[in-house]
């Protein structure tokens, strides 16, 4: 947003230099001169409108970048968090067993110390198993957001690659006619100092 501000006032800088220097020097301008001012102008803003697509179209492939980085983020994340469920999981199982084993052999008293570890063992599988879910479900709305940039730069890409084939051949297009311009200007003032 930058440069297209700076290329504005450049533009509107030079467009004002220009019309002030004609009112001070009193002369009137040629043809080929009134020409090659609109032309200027006109390629000041095809410049203008180039810069504001090329701008619009590195945005769109920031979000798409920062899309896959954030889907890349969550994955390895939810491996994580898989792989964390799956090993707390089997120690918690081992750790049943073991248990379930000990309640057979123990003795009544023993038995009721054992029926509080297997309570707590329950608490704490049921604890750890929604702390697993809700970091699960946070990776999976990274993995969303992620996918929602993916596709809003993609669709800013669709929408902004052809006004930026457009704009960039108006500009050369404008290029051209500016440069055509100049040479008729430098013949029309070489034909001046000639007829002198």
């Amino acid at each position: 947003m930058k440069s297209i501000s700076k290329l504005i006032i450049v533009g509107i800088t030079l467009i004002s230099f220009n019309l002030y220097a004609q009112e001070n020097t009193g002369e009137e301008l040629s043809k080929e001169e009134l020409k090659l001012q609109k032309l200027e102008e006109k390629v000041i803003k095809a410049e203008v409108k180039t810069e504001k697509y090329r701008l619009k179209m590195t945005e769109a492939d920031s979000l798409i970048k920062a899309g896959e980085q954030m889907i890349l983020e969550a994955k390895n994340e939810m491996e994580k968090i898989k792989t964390e469920e799956k090993e707390f999981i089997s120690g918690q199982n081992a750790h049943l067993k073991e248990l379930n084993k000990q309640r057979k052999k123990a003795s009544e008293e023993d038995i009721k110390e054992i029926d509080a570890e297997l309570k707590a063992l329950d608490t704490e599988y049921k604890g750890k198993t929604k702390e697993f879910e809700k970091r699960f479900n946070e990776g999976y709305k990274k993995l969303t957001k992620g996918q929602a940039n993916i596709d809003k730069g993609k669709e800013t890409e669709k929408i902004t690659s052809p006004m930026l084939k457009d704009a960039e051949e108006a500009l050369a297009s404008c290029l051209t006619a500016r440069q055509v311009a100049r040479n008729d200007l430098e013949e029309y003032k070489a034909s001046l100092k000639n007829a002198e």
